[in-house]
């Protein structure tokens, strides 16, 4: 999407589809989601130099096979912060799943509650509290928040999410501004529509904001003492996302993190950062 259209279309209909891979599920996905809003998802920064690393760190990592451990029935389910799951891994917080399907988070929660994992409600989700809260159906969520310059509004904008049913609180430190994304400059993308969680700070929907200007309105300048803020006004377990480095998690841990989140935002943020998948042994 660009400043000259006038409206988003994305895809509404709602169908099991036949995919092998994730591969085929991105092939998949770009017949049907509108060119801005797919190079949306699909890009990275820069020459995406990052987010082919993200790729081959998992090509030379290698698994060795263990047999006759007598094991008939792999349980793949394990527990993380009193919530038992089906397998462990969980929804990410991504912005604005509007861009892939009408039925924003909603539809997306309603695939992770039926799964059996924990649905992270993004800041910038295109969806209110109430239309996630009523896709995941009493399924456990947590919340990330990218913070405004007010710490009032942070301190609403949790109150939020805990009468929501948060249940951890997930601080992105990593994206305080955007990345250069090639594919969202080409295609002059803005947003086709509102942030209702964040509007407050934004002032205005979002919809028709660049992501510079969507940043741009959020805090730049993070510090433990953040950390340390957001556990003790929530009283939630708080995670640190966007550490790529051993002192960064062990600062985050000494500021009352509760866990730390090792990631390199996708590769959409700072241009050739090493794959997420190699900076994990040093951090561990």
């Amino acid at each position: 999407m660009n400043n000259n259209d006038i409206e988003y279309n994305a895809p509404t209909e709602v169908k099991y589809i036949d995919v092998v891979n994730a591969y085929d599920l991105e092939e998949e996905a770009s017949k049907v989601v509108p060119h801005g809003g797919f190079n949306y998802m699909a890009g990275a920064s820069g020459d995406e130099w990052t987010k082919r690393a993200n790729d081959r760190a998992w090509k030379h990592k290698l698994l060795y096979p263990r047999l006759a451990q007598d094991v008939e029935a792999p349980d793949t389910s394990t527990e993380i912060l009193g919530h038992k799951i089906k397998a462990p891994f969980i929804m990410a917080p991504i912005a604005a799943h509007g861009l892939a399907h009408a039925t924003k988070e909603a539809g997306t929660a309603r695939a992770v509650s039926e799964f059996g994992t924990i649905m992270s409600i993004s800041a910038y989700s295109g969806a209110t509290f109430e239309e996630i809260s009523e896709g995941l159906n009493g399924g456990p969520r947590w919340f990330q928040i990218y913070m405004a310059k007010d710490d009032q509004q942070n301190r609403d904008i949790l109150d939020e999410a805990k009468a929501d049913g948060a249940t951890a609180i997930i601080l992105t430190a990593d994206s305080t501004v955007s990345g250069n994304r090639d594919r969202d400059l080409k295609n002059k993308f803005v947003y086709p529509f509102g942030m209702p969680i964040v509007q407050r700070y934004l002032r205005g929907s979002a919809e028709g904001m660049s992501l510079n200007n969507i940043y741009g309105a959020s805090k730049q300048k993070i510090s433990p003492r953040d950390i340390e803020e957001i556990a003790a006004y929530s009283g939630l377990p708080v995670f640190v996302k966007g550490i790529q480095h051993p002192e960064d998690a062990d600062m985050a841990i000494k500021a009352g993190a509760s866990g730390i989140w090792v990631s390199n935002h996708g590769a959409r943020q700072l241009y050739e950062a090493p794959g997420s998948f190699d900076t994990l042994p040093a951090i561990a």
